[in-house]
């Protein structure tokens, strides 16, 4: 290396960073400027680029098998097969896509209704994940004889019940998500009684 040039070393925000200082042309010293304490380091704010954090790694047959789905997508048998085995239980049907009346359906062009008919297919699947997530959590209740104390449910049941209700919470909104959208495509195709009709049926059904 030239001796001329200064040796820059980047560390790490905790450590700190290394900065050259020159005592003559020829003799560079490298001097470390420490890091900011943390009131200072909130006085600049936060970096725009915030590390992401991972989750612990999962066992490695699922993985394998979830980016394959990913990849190349779930055979149509299967598909139908899971979807009809996770109906949407008794007393939570709002899970299911809304439905359009008839009258509506036939005032939409084709290419809309073929989008819509999409969505509604990605409908589905959440309503039948939703359904599987309700039931496993009735499945752990239940293996405790049914009680609803948590008292009598070991920590890791509890933890488990937080898990899957957290994906609930996540893909009920995810489904209110997809509704929002149909609804906003088929008012802006339709006319204004029609849209009257439409506002009652998606938030009803």
């Amino acid at each position: 290396m030239d001796p001329a040039q200064p040796n820059h070393k980047v560390v790490g925000e905790v450590s700190g960073t290394e900065v050259p200082k020159t005592d003559s042309a020829k003799h560079p010293v490298t001097t470390v400027v420490e890091d900011l304490d943390t009131e200072l380091l909130e006085a600049i704010g936060e970096r725009v680029a915030q590390e992401r954090v991972m989750a612990s790694a999962i066992p490695q047959s699922i993985a394998i098998r979830i980016e394959d789905i990913l990849k190349k997508g779930l055979p149509k048998e299967e598909r139908e097969k899971l979807l009809k085995a996770h109906a949407p239980p008794l007393n939570c049907t709002l899970i299911d896509p809304p439905k359009l009346n008839e009258e509506i359906k036939a005032s939409i062009s084709e290419p809309l209704s073929k989008r819509d008919e999409r969505i509604v297919e990605k409908q589905k699947k959440i309503s039948a994940c939703l359904s599987s997530l309700g039931s496993a959590i009735s499945d752990i209740l239940d293996s405790n004889t049914g009680t609803k104390d948590s008292r009598k449910l070991s920590p890791s049941q509890i933890s488990l019940i937080k898990k899957l209700s957290e994906t609930s919470r996540l893909l009920a909104d995810l489904q209110r998500d997809e509704s929002s959208t149909r609804r906003s495509l088929i008012l802006a195709a339709i006319s204004a009684s029609q849209k009257k009709t439409l506002k009652s049926e998606l938030s009803d059904e």
